[in-house]
């Protein structure tokens, strides 16, 4: 029989923790402090689970019912539920760190400090843009990382604004990888993607190629651009993609690509 909120308001600690049932796995812990926690128990891929909503009366038997119904949906797609509410902390701080170096760049004016800033603002952006494709897809503990990349880059291409889109050449061959290593090889194409259209044709919009293969256990990724490249003898500009003494861009790849 499903809960009324009467029953919810007069429950009353005891010596032990019980439970009290609504439908559908959701239930109220009464604990003997008196707290009283929403509860979901589930199953997944043959085990058991029990996701925490939260504690009443912050969350209402009615919000309960409803994040329940999200949650039970999540489970049948082969989704943990905390995931999602983990992801979903996640990106709320990206964007609230995202917001604030927007706001500095543009307190700080033109110059050195303020390119800094947005470029380090572009590739939070990214960060959160992967974690977003990631976490849409049915899958946690593997992905097939074509079908992943290929999200990603659709989504870079309407974020990359008018001309970037057209010129992309995207070939993608079906790699199944672990979910932790689609997030380093999404930041590390993020990353190339924008290098290229910084750097590789003077500010102007050019063809970019990117790649997915795989031979035997290994897999390939290509991000190529018809710029000018490095000169010898020079320092690499911007990202200083291809050089391991290079900038912070080709810093960070580096510290990526050897997790992999």
């Amino acid at each position: 029989m499903p809960l009324t909120q009467t029953a919810v308001k007069n429950a009353k600690p005891r010596d032990n923790p019980y439970k009290i049932s609504d439908s559908g796995g959701l239930y109220l812990l009464v604990k003997p402090s008196g707290y009283l926690a929403w509860k979901y128990d589930y199953r997944l891929n043959g085990k058991r689970g029990t996701y925490t909503i939260g504690g009443y009366p912050d969350i209402s038997l009615k919000l309960a019912r409803d994040m329940h119904r999200e949650a039970r949906e999540h489970v049948a797609q082969g989704i943990k539920p905390m995931v999602i509410k983990d992801q979903l902390r996640v990106q709320n701080s990206l964007q609230l760190v995202s917001a604030f170096l927007s706001m500095q760049a543009r307190a700080a004016g033109p110059g050195e400090v303020a390119a800094s800033l947005a470029e380090a603002q572009s590739r939070l952006s990214a960060v959160a843009l992967v974690h977003r494709r990631l976490y849409r897809d049915d899958q946690i503990e593997s992905i097939d990382l074509s079908r992943y990349l290929g999200d990603l880059i659709d989504d870079l291409r309407g974020s990359l604004g008018d001309g970037w889109g057209s010129r992309m050449s995207v070939d993608l061959a079906p790699v199944l990888v672990p979910t932790d290593r689609a997030v380093s090889v999404g930041l590390v194409l993020a990353e190339l993607v924008i290098n290229a259209t910084k750097y590789a044709y003077a500010g102007e919009v050019g063809p970019i190629d990117i790649c997915l293969d795989q031979h035997r256990r290994r897999f390939r990724l290509i991000v190529a651009d018809q710029g000018r490249g490095v000169v010898p003898g020079a320092a690499p500009t911007g990202a200083g993609v291809g050089t391991r003494s290079g900038g912070f861009g080709s810093r960070m790849m580096t510290a990526v690509v050897d997790r992999l």
